[in-house]
């Protein structure tokens, strides 16, 4: 059986009519230096979903799994190629939260700007609500909300109660989603981001 003819990490079935991966000596040893930008995405989402070493590493992929449709690579390939992909990683949780499949209706592609945004909803301290941290020496809540466009946290204020200072932290996060949402070229993802934080809501105070 040729190499290209073995199962992907025993699932996914690599029909491509190129070799995806380009090799030279360097230094005296066979080095990757080129993997097609299609397949590295799609052996990387198998990967994810049935490499029990890459769930024990990550094991936030536990009971992920990819649409059968998906398992072939070429049919995947179709389906990114017409995709804003460019610099961008493979996402299957903004569009339906708590998604556990990888498909063409649950999956699109996000710079890493947004993903630092959607990643800040799960930051918890103490059992605050996100963005909320107690100073004792004023006896206030603070909040502080990292500036996806800037990379660096911003102050927003000392406030009496939680429920405000969390207030000052979604006011801030949908702010960036909807400036986000109008840079997006994929109707889905803008739609998405308008509703990521809008509906997270203050239930967390």
């Amino acid at each position: 059986m040729s190499a290209r003819a073995k199962l992907v990490y025993g699932v996914g079935i690599n029909d491509a009519n190129y070799d995806v991966t380009r090799y030279e000596l360097l230094n005296g040893k066979r080095t990757q230096v080129w993997i097609c930008p299609f397949y590295s995405r799609w052996a990387s989402m198998i990967q994810r979903c049935y490499y029990p070493p890459c769930q024990l590493k990550h094991p936030t992929y536990l009971g992920c799994s990819v649409f059968e449709g998906w398992h072939v690579f070429s049919t995947f390939k179709s389906w990114m190629e017409v995709q804003d992909w460019h610099g961008k990683e493979l996402d299957k949780d903004l569009l339906s939260k708590g998604n556990k499949i990888y498909g063409p209706e649950t999956c699109c592609f996000l710079n890493r700007i947004i993903n630092s945004l959607v990643r800040e909803r799960y930051i918890h301290m103490g059992g605050l609500p996100a963005g909320v941290a107690f100073y004792k020496d004023r006896g206030k809540f603070r909040s502080r909300a990292h500036c996806v466009f800037t990379g660096k946290k911003n102050h927003l204020g000392y406030f009496e109660t939680p429920h405000e200072a969390h207030a000052a932290w979604l006011e801030f996060k949908i702010t960036q989603a909807k400036t986000l949402a109008a840079q997006q070229t994929d109707n889905r993802v803008a739609k998405a981001l308008v509703c990521l934080y809008e509906s997270y809501g203050a239930q967390n105070v």
